[in-house]
């Protein structure tokens, strides 16, 4: 496996790199891991379940204002963030609503908010940026306190129902093409729309990648930190879902099925937390590893989403018995670890070559 830091710009946090090899199928880990940036990395937010809106008689209703106030970027020490509470209220009264006085109306922004540090008013500014949350008409009143969590965008939309909002995201670029084999280009100097044609490939597989990663701006979740968050999560994943598999001990996770209909086909259920990350990543790696063992058209691995509502994943998997002999349960704990053990050369790839480029600057 190859790694290279093609831009690493800790001013604007972007960081871009140049990663592939030859031998391994990296595209299913490449898309887990662009979907893992972008949902499963936690951020410090304003809790959509701990808003208080004690008055509002504003044009918004309070659903909508809680989701504004959600996805508004902010700068918290991810280890501190329970010791804060943030209030709108009068200016020389906590007690009395804020109440527009003003002929026109009143823009109400991030920088409004009375910051409250263990109890105590405090002069800090914990958002990036001053972002309009809403707007107040002549003599309206609004009225409010909340706290903030630590969690992921995709985390804090289960837990409310998607009813009001989730955290925001902290990433705000994370996208992958494939690397352009010089080689196969029909002309070097010229960057046309056919390049993305014109990939290095292995087994008709592309096995070489730009990603760039960008995040909003936070002292505390920088691109670094997103990437090695992202890959313990994903690490995290497969690994309960290996012991789901080899120990049976989590049924409300995990339910392993025969097919009726179709001998030797076997369907494992997530039900629940798992979604197309790991589905994508595992029937990918199980194909390319029935391939290597013996490649049948006996053999037959897919996943699938049964219905979008539902948070359930399922993968179903059939072996041909004659040229493979591990089980199918066998074949996907070898595909978690072939996948884990990827995840940690690609670790400590982006780390060794992470060091090495801050040094230089």
């Amino acid at each position: 496996m190859y790694f290279k830091i093609i831009n690493n710009r800790p001013q604007t946090n972007e960081i871009e790199f140049n990663i592939g090899d030859q031998n391994k199928h990296l595209l299913p880990i490449m898309n887990g891991l662009r979907r893992i940036f972008m949902a499963d990395v936690p951020s410090v937010s304003i809790d959509p379940l701990n808003i208080n809106i004690i008055k509002n008689t504003s044009p918004l209703d309070d659903q909508y204002i809680i989701k504004r106030f959600c996805h508004a970027p902010m700068n918290v020490d991810p280890e501190q963030f329970d010791a804060y509470e943030l209030k709108i209220h009068h200016p020389k009264d906590m007690d009395r609503p804020l109440v527009n006085k003003e002929d026109y109306p009143l823009d109400i922004r991030t920088d409004m908010l009375k910051v409250y540090k263990n109890g105590k008013l405090v002069q800090e500014n914990l958002f990036i940026g001053n972002s309009i949350l809403f707007i107040l008409k002549p003599l309206q009143e609004f009225y409010m306190n909340c706290k903030l969590n630590y969690n992921s965008p995709k985390k804090s939309y289960q837990e409310t129902n998607n009813k009001f909002g989730s955290n925001y995201q902290v990433v705000t670029q994370s996208a992958f093409k494939y690397e352009i084999d010089q080689k196969r280009r029909h002309d070097p100097d010229y960057d046309f729309i056919d390049d993305e044609r014109n990939y290095l490939v292995s087994n008709d597989n592309p096995v070489g990648f730009v990603f760039k990663l960008e995040t909003v701006g936070s002292d505390y979740f920088k691109p670094v930190h997103v990437f090695n968050t992202g890959l313990e999560i994903l690490n995290k994943k497969l690994l309960r879902a290996k012991n789901a598999i080899v120990n049976k001990n989590e049924i409300d996770y995990l339910k392993i099925d025969k097919d009726e209909n179709i001998d030797n086909l076997e369907i494992f259920i997530f039900l629940k937390d798992e979604d197309h990350t790991l589905g994508n990543i595992l029937s990918s790696k199980v194909e390319n590893i029935q391939k290597r063992l013996g490649d049948s058209r006996e053999n037959f691995v897919a996943y699938c989403i049964p219905h979008q509502l539902l948070n359930r994943m399922e993968i179903k998997i059939k072996n041909d018995s004659k040229k493979i002999k591990l089980s199918a349960e066998e074949i996907l704990v070898k595909a978690i670890d072939e996948s884990m053990d990827e995840l940690v050369e690609i670790k400590k790839l982006f780390n060794e070559n992470y060091k090495k480029d801050i040094s230089k600057k």
